[in-house]
């Protein structure tokens, strides 16, 4: 290795022209690097959907979801399965365990879906998918309004297929779009009058609708293909289908016992943007597309679409723009990175002259360009997880050069030339600067164990950070010294920078010569002082992600079970109107509504009784009033405004990975009465906790079930049986699928079913008849009975245990997930103990909570043994390395107290900023260190040694901390920014600058504490010569005259 630095110091015109290669494919790399919102990942979750149309909740539960839960206990490596039975529905959700492959679980799932044979026969084929953010990205929304529905469908559909001739996007949904179907309404007295079954009228439907290939006859002139081609084009081809004819001419057509209506699909999901009537157009790009570029283009080919003048009577917004997010921090990565620079160099000249300053301060640029190019060639991307590393990087991308240019000042100081000083200085350094890279490495390379959701969003931030590392090590040695070599020269003294340093030094000197006579009290201050700060955390707000970097929220509204949706969208329009009226534009830019749906974290529910209003709100840093304020605000004008049947929530959308509800307590048992009660009662309790602003209990009463019993002796005796009569049944009320329409750009359904004009409960049904097995027709009421059972709407199972869940949102300015769910369980506790067989735990971000902090602490395990080991060989000493490790955990101190100073609450990304601090702390107590050991060679008892080191390396621990604080108090602190980041910088900057006196301080004392105790161990010839701390006067006046006894200036 010392003969590669010693050829690139004395190959200047070589390192110059590779250094100019580096920075223009770093520039090029940088610019043609794909961007994206979040690493591509899967979510380590398998969606089972079974539909059961026109099926209660409780059917659907008995006769699909236990299938599926049955069929899947043979598959391995599921560690969740969490199951919801709606009417006509069936979703599971499994959650495979960290450590199987996700690819072979899903197999595993299908094969086992696959396997069931004991489904009703309207139950639909399960479609089985994993979750993952992979494929078919939503970047951006376009809101169409301004015209009747099918005015606006038809605009829709004309900028769909125009988006969709984009090759970087892979598909436009249409929300709110209501396909057709054509439905023959049935008149049950027509029926009877014309002595027509449901079982006719759907077969001849069936039958009518054909088109069918014979094959082919052999003619003189070729073959001529034959075809048998009746197929339906409109309503009036399914009014005209021929029921029953008999030889006298007479005949039954549909359109003489029906209304044949073609119309939107009952009960869809309605949309209104801004209390309008609105579709929404919701764009996915594939996943090698840019997102910058590809939003760009969409925005480009909606407003050229609009300036056409065919469509000037219709108008439109842009909504749910992710690119914001990427373009916002990839400013302050360019903003921050050029601010930094400038701080950084700003620094280095009170230290150093202008030259070195210049050079070293060029070492970060340098070293992110070398980086890009890297990043490309991995397929790596810009995304708003790389970027975080990147900015994390930011100030210690100089940190190991600033060793080096430090060391060759002082070897020019010594009257050394310049090539000779920077040959030397990069040999010498290269041990120490190495083994900090390592540990550094090390502490960010522990995240790769932190398993989970959070594990796999997380990866790019130590890939990038040690890509990063690598290029700066690479740019220390191999470039730097060269450049030192050619531009830094000795010249007069500058007075300025030794008159502001040198008291600098002189304090210090003083306070270590106090220190240094009471090592043990230093030491065991400090140690009181970490001890007292980490139980006074324990006082503070844990927020797992900063709670007011939000722009989408979503307000829910859950009425009575069986509502009709007008009477929804109703109630829905007065909050739409409030928020419109009443809310500034510097704080809500845009509402959304959806009726019929509620947006969950199991997915989407749809019924008339739910409703969802989206409120675009605008960034936080233009707006006086925070996210909960705001919401608090609406959620109260809200309630005022709709009737007391609805219960309306409220549910931030945060970006990064998928989390749960901010309080969320799961109930599990048998009995649904003692769920109910339960569940009740906590909800109740909770309601009263300080902080709590809305709950909400999962479980919903349903609609009143009418249950047709068969009488099955008098049903045989006529010639029928169950199943015939139970299919009969369904046709006269659930509109299955009979055929299709097919055309180019949808099908269309057509059903029959009785109209509901004439059936407004049971009584009708019973006059229905139905074809025994000797083609009779018999009275439905006479072959069975009728019993009313109360039902339910939605049922949850968790690991095949029916289960009820009682949620909450916050006002995180009052309390926090944590602090509710340890001052509440004691509760809960109280409240299940009283019900045999209920148990509880407390989910939702709590949940998420625990898992992330312990993955993060499993990486912090990691990187202390693995920094453990290299130390020891790097030192060859179980002394040393236990001096330098100590410093890391008391940099928590900073982080605790800045954090509370500012009014922040601790969280993952401050956690996240610590995991940067250990690599800094270990870098600058590693130089010390060595340094002190250097000067044990050459002293003759150890306090000697510490204090001349301690002195000699001043300047450069002080340069490695201000550089990198330097460069993220932008990032900390700077107006508007990324909330996201802000705790990581902060945790980061004031933890390192507070470390900065625990390496100063704290570790040379702890140094002389450990050779102390170890002298007892030794035998008397092998005792350290520890000194004497009065005697440090005279070395004192000594070591200062060494250090300032000259200056080298450009």
């Amino acid at each position: 290795m010392k003969k590669l630095i010693e050829y690139f110091v004395d190959k200047s015109t070589v390192v110059n022209l590779f250094s100019f290669l580096v920075l223009v494919l770093g520039i090029y790399s940088a610019y043609t690097l794909q961007k994206d919102i979040f690493p591509q990942v899967e979510f380590d979750v398998i969606l089972i959907r079974t539909d059961y149309p026109g099926s209660s909740s409780e059917d659907v539960e008995k006769l699909v979801t236990l299938s599926v839960e049955r069929a899947l206990k043979e598959v391995d490596g599921i560690k969740e399965l969490n199951a919801l039975s709606a009417e006509g529905s069936s979703i599971v959700y499994l959650t495979v365990d960290p450590d199987a492959k996700i690819s072979k679980v899903l197999d595993d799932a299908k094969d086992a879906i696959d396997k069931i044979n004991d489904f009703p026969d309207e139950v639909e084929d399960p479609k089985v998918s994993s979750l993952s953010n992979k494929n078919r990205r939503g970047v951006i929304k376009v809101a169409i309004k301004g015209a009747e529905y099918t005015r606006i469908r038809e605009v829709s559909k004309k900028l769909r297929d125009e988006l969709e001739l984009n090759k970087k996007i892979s598909l436009v949904d249409i929300d709110g779009y209501r396909e057709d179907e054509i439905v023959a309404l049935l008149d049950p007295k027509k029926l009877e009058d014309n002595e027509v079954t449901l079982t006719e009228i759907a077969a001849a439907i069936k039958k009518s609708n054909m088109n069918l290939s014979a094959g082919k006859i052999k003619a003189v002139e070729g073959d001529v293909y034959i075809r048998t081609l009746n197929e339906f084009n409109s309503v009036e081809d399914v009014e005209n289908v021929v029921v029953r004819s008999n030889s006298e001419g007479k005949k039954v057509t549909v359109k003489d016992i029906a209304h044949v209506v073609q119309r939107p699909i009952e009960n869809s999901v309605l949309g209104r943007s801004n209390g309008e009537e609105a579709l929404f157009l919701d764009i996915k790009i594939k996943q090698s597309s840019d997102i910058l570029e590809t939003t760009d283009q969409i925005k480009e080919t909606v407003h050229a679409f609009f300036e056409n003048s065919d469509y000037k009577d219709i108008k439109y917004d842009l909504l749910d723009d992710a690119s914001y997010y990427v373009s916002r921090r990839l400013n302050v990565l360019k903003e921050n990175g050029i601010m930094g620079i400038f701080l950084v160099f700003g620094c280095l000249l009170l230290f150093l002259n202008f030259s070195t300053s210049v050079v070293t301060s060029l070492g970060a640029p340098m070293a992110f360009m070398t980086s890009f190019a890297i990043m490309q060639a991995f397929g790596m991307t810009i995304d708003l997880i790389s970027m975080f590393g990147l900015i994390l990087v930011l100030g210690m991308l100089v940190d190991d050069s600033i060793i080096v240019a430090e060391h060759f000042y002082q070897k020019l100081e010594a009257g050394i030339e310049p090539r000779e000083a920077a040959r030397q200085s990069a040999v010498e350094t290269f041990k120490p600067v190495c083994g900090t890279i390592i540990t550094t490495m090390i502490a960010f390379g522990a995240l790769f164990f932190m398993g989970g959701i959070m594990g796999k969003f997380l990866w790019p931030v130590p890939a990038t950070v040690m890509i990063c590392l690598v290029a700066s090590l690479f740019e220390c040695f191999f470039i730097l010294p060269a450049h030192l070599a050619d531009f830094v020269r000795l010249k007069k003294e500058k007075q300025w920078r030794i008159t502001w340093y040198k008291p600098v030094l002189v304090f210090y000197g003083k306070v270590l010569k106090k220190v240094l006579n009471a090592p043990a009290i230093t030491v065991s201050f400090f140690i009181m002082l970490f001890l007292g700060s980490v139980f006074f955390a324990k006082t503070m707000n844990f927020e797992l992600f900063p709670g007011d970097d939000v722009r989408t929220v979503f307000m829910q509204f859950k009425g009575r079970v069986g509502v009709d949706q007008s009477v929804t969208a109703n109630e829905m329009l007065k909050v739409e109107k409030m928020l419109i009226n009443e809310f500034p534009r510097n704080e809500v830019q845009q509402i959304q509504a959806r009726v019929g749906l509620l947006a969950g974290e199991q997915g989407n529910k749809l019924g008339n009784h739910y409703g969802s209003i989206v409120i675009y709100l605008t960034d936080p840093v233009e707006r006086e009033r925070t996210t909960d304020d705001i919401l608090n605000t609406a959620l109260e004008k809200a309630q005022s405004l709709v009737s007391s049947e609805y219960q309306i929530t409220v549910k931030k959308i945060q970006g990064g990975p998928p989390r749960g509800k901010p309080v969320e307590i799961d109930i599990k048992g048998e009995s649904i009465a003692d769920l109910k009660a339960v569940s009740h009662k906590i909800e109740d309790a909770l309601k009263e906790v300080k902080g709590v602003t809305t709950t909400e209990i999962d479980f919903e009463e349903g609609n009143d079930q009418v249950i047709f019993k068969v009488k099955e002796d008098e049903a045989r005796r006529l010639g029928l049986d169950v199943q015939t009569i139970a299919f009969e049944l369904r046709r006269a009320l659930a509109g299955d699928t009979i055929t299709e329409i097919r055309r180019s750009d949808e099908d269309i359904d057509i059903k029959i079913k009785f109209d509901d004009r004439w059936i407004k409960d049971a009584a009708p049904l019973l006059d229905l008849s139905i074809l025994n097995s000797s083609g009779r027709r018999i009275k439905l009421g006479s072959v069975v009975y009728l019993e009313k059972h109360p039902g339910a709407f939605v049922i949850r199972r968790l690991d095949r245990k029916r289960i009820f869940s009682v949620s909450a949102s916050l006002d995180k300015a009052v309390t926090t997930p944590t602090r509710v769910a340890k001052e509440f369980a004691p509760k809960v506790k109280e409240i299940t103990s009283e019900y045999e067989g209920v148990t509880f735990k407390f989910g939702g971000e709590n949940e998420d909570t625990k898992e992330s902090m312990g993955g993060l602490i499993k990486s912090f395990l990691i990187a202390f043994s693995l920094i453990f080991i290299v130390l020891v060989v790097m030192f060859n000493s179980v002394g040393n390395t236990l001096a330098v490790m100590s410093a890391i955990p008391l940099g928590m101190i900073g982080v605790i107290w800045s954090f509370k100073f500012f009014g922040m609450s601790l969280g993952f990304m401050a956690m996240m900023g610590v995991v940067g601090l250990v690599g800094v702390v270990v870098n600058d107590s590693i130089v010390l260190v060595e340094c002190i050991n250097e000067f044990r060679k050459k002293e003759p008892d150890l306090i000697r040694a510490i204090f001349k080191g301690c002195l000699s390396r001043l300047r450069a621990v002080i340069l490695t901390t201000v550089t990198t604080v330097a460069g993220l108090l932008p990032v900390a602190h700077a107006t508007g920014g990324d909330p996201f980041i802000k705790p990581m910088a902060m945790s980061f900057a004031w933890g390192l600058a507070f470390a900065t006196a625990v390496t100063l301080i704290f570790v040379p004392c702890q140094y002389i504490v450990f050779e102390k105790l170890s002298n007892f161990f030794r035998k008397k010839e092998d005792k350290v010569a520890i000194g004497i701390a009065q005697e440090l006067d005279v070395i004192e006046r000594e070591t200062e005259e060494s250090i300032l006894h000259t200056e080298v200036e450009a």
